[in-house]
């Protein structure tokens, strides 16, 4: 194509590409233009200034916006009303269109027949420049997808039916209808009181006057994102807790609302039973929550609540009971470990005046440092920290009559580091309590607490073989070269000289197929350590059948960046266990404890076997 073809073209694509521009924006104006000239007002939401809302047999609500734009309601009374909610009132009313003129100049009968002698739906609006207006709304129109409507005794329109929508509410959605506002800061501190109601049953008297506070819980919000508690004691709170109490308190949605209550009695709110007070930005009042009584005449029991800033009474869910304090520490952190443990890179496990050390290592494995260097079991220890850094107090102490909590020296300690710039972590487990439940611990925190009885035996019992490797005959599949086996008296050695496998003993032998040689395989690396039936293999082995062992295996394996094939330590599987015929007895060269294994495994091995045939 020559040269002046190609620029003429091009030409032409940038006046077709100018002209569909032009197109699409002149579409655009025209469309706004349109808009414009069906726009009932000239005004902007943020110049109304008062706004009325008066459905069908109502009385009017109506919200005033102060010059910062936050509204209020003083009609039928003063409420604290949803800002977010009258803001989008104002902008549906200021937007609000005629898509087409009906009648002019309407007579009785037209409005009647309408619905506009008694209007469904009253909105009246005053402007900052003291501008009012009045629009009513009557029968749905033909489509259903408009509505009558007039405006300031002017014409008969119709007007969209997504306005009258957003326009149609009553007081119920108009007034602030959660429990607290957190404003732009988030709620920064929650104070609970339990009040005193008399006495009920056996309770002890707490020597003070009904209606006066008996209990009061207090946790902030810290500048590093954590949440302490202040009162009635000082440490990490409970977050779980806390949370959930939190995300209520902002979100559940109050109902029912009783504005001119004629006794507060009524609803067991005088006195009340628990008061509640949230703080959120510093500089804003806090917000104080009462709670009475259930109240159950609906399908679900509800708790009747007020502000202390309102006379209002409603209800929310019941369920907040479960989140209220029963017990001075009940929002303290019960955890052993209480400080984030992201990052984490060394466990150290100390019983007995043995210690086991474990590291984490840039190819994010752990590492048995001490009293041996070797891979831990990959499984074993995230399983342990997951369960140990959630595990929780049973509750705090108090201090024993002899004044000793068997923590110089513990019977346990647990350190955990990240590596950084925070403390280690420490827990420790000492002695008994005297109520027999558990032991007393050392929370990372310093505070002295009670362990439960099972997690105190897990922790007593551990040691080196809970951290290595459960799989005792650990290899890659792909990395086996030979196999030396020995079952049932029968002797046999697998090599793999190439990509095949083929049987070097006894000679007479071939595989049926290689399927059932890597099911061999597959059934040896998967054997595991069991229960530690002896910590020190015993210098006679015959009571445990492994004299004359069942099985002696031993796994030779090519690893990629080795010169020459190594052989693992052998495996050497005795006698049936005497109470469980399900497992037997067995050692590995390395480990100087007597395991017990499944017996499914030896199984799955002679499974494998039945493939090798005749030659």
């Amino acid at each position: 194509m020559k040269p002046r073809t190609t620029i003429a073209l091009l030409l032409v694509l940038l006046l077709l590409c100018l002209a569909y521009y032009g197109m699409v924006r002149y579409r655009d104006e025209a469309k706004k233009q349109v808009i414009a000239s069906q726009r009932v007002f000239a005004f902007e939401p943020e110049d109304l200034r008062q706004v009325s809302v008066q459905q069908e047999d109502k009385r009017p609500t109506v919200g005033v916006r102060d010059d910062d734009g936050e509204w209020a309601i003083t009609e039928p009374y003063p409420l604290r009303a949803y800002t977010a909610l009258w803001n989008r009132l104002s902008e549906h009313l200021a937007g609000l269109l005629a898509q087409r003129i009906v009648l002019e100049d309407p007579s009785d009968e037209d409005l009647e027949e309408r619905g506009l002698h008694e209007p469904t739906l009253t909105v009246q609006c005053e402007t900052r420049e003291n501008e009012t207006h009045t629009v009513i709304f009557g029968k749905a129109g033909p489509t259903q997808t408009n509505r009558y409507a007039r405006v300031d005794d002017g014409p008969v329109i119709l007007a969209d039916e997504a306005a009258f929508f957003e326009l149609n509410r009553d007081l119920s959605l108009l007034r602030y209808h959660y429990m607290v506002d957190p404003g732009d800061a988030g709620i920064q501190g929650v104070e609970f009181a339990w009040i005193w109601q008399g006495l009920q049953g056996d309770e002890p008297d707490p020597g003070i006057e009904p209606g006066e506070e008996s209990l009061v819980v207090a946790v902030e919000h810290q500048g590093d994102g954590n949440w302490r508690m202040t009162s009635p004691a000082q440490g990490p709170a409970d977050m779980r807790t806390l949370a959930q109490l939190i995300t209520l308190l902002q979100s559940e949605r109050c109902q029912g609302f009783i504005d001119e209550p004629e006794a507060l009695s009524d609803y067991g709110l005088d006195p009340p039973s628990a008061r509640l007070t949230v703080k959120t930005g510093p500089d804003a009042p806090p917000q104080t929550l009462y709670f009475g009584s259930l109240d159950r005449e609906g399908e679900q029991a509800r708790l009747f609540a007020k502000r202390a800033d309102a006379p209002a009474v409603f209800t929310v869910d019941a369920g907040i009971q479960t989140l209220f304090p029963k017990t001075p520490d009940a929002y303290r952190d019960r955890r052993y470990i209480t400080q984030p443990v992201a990052g984490l890179r060394e466990l150290i496990y100390e019983r007995d005046g043995v210690a086991v050390h474990l590291e984490r290592r840039d190819d994010d494995m752990w590492y048995i440092t001490q009293p041996i260097q070797e891979k831990a079991d990959p499984v074993a220890t995230p399983t342990f920290l997951n369960g140990f850094t959630r595990r929780e107090a049973i509750r705090f102490a108090a201090a024993p009559d002899n004044g000793s909590y068997g923590l110089n020296p513990p019977r346990v300690r647990i350190t955990l580091e990240t590596g950084d710039d925070q403390e280690p972590s420490v827990f420790a487990l000492g002695a008994p309590t005297p109520e027999g439940d558990g032991c007393y611990g050392l929370q990372d925190t310093g505070e002295i607490i009670v362990v439960g009885q099972d997690d105190a035996d897990i922790l007593l019992n551990m040691g080196l073989t809970d951290f290595r490797q459960r799989r005792l005959v650990a290899f890659l599949p792909d990395a086996a070269v030979r196999i030396d086996l020995t079952i049932d008296d029968v002797a046999y050695v697998f090599e793999k000289p190439t990509q095949s496998w083929r049987i070097r003993t006894p000679e007479d032998k071939v595989w049926d197929r290689q399927s059932d040689m890597r099911a061999l395989i597959d059934a040896i690396s998967a054997i595991e350590a069991g229960k530690v039936e002896a910590e020190q293999r015993p210098a006679d082995l015959a009571p445990y059948g492994l004299d004359d062992p069942t099985v002696i295996l031993t796994v030779t394996v090519q690893e990629e960046d080795a010169d020459a094939p190594v052989a693992l330590p052998t495996l050497r599987v005795g006698a049936v266990a005497p109470d469980n015929s399900r497992e037997r007895f067995v050692i590995v060269d390395n480990r100087a404890e007597v395991f017990r294994m499944g017996q499914a495994a030896i199984d799955d091995i002679r499974q494998a076997l039945r493939g090798i045939r005749d030659r």
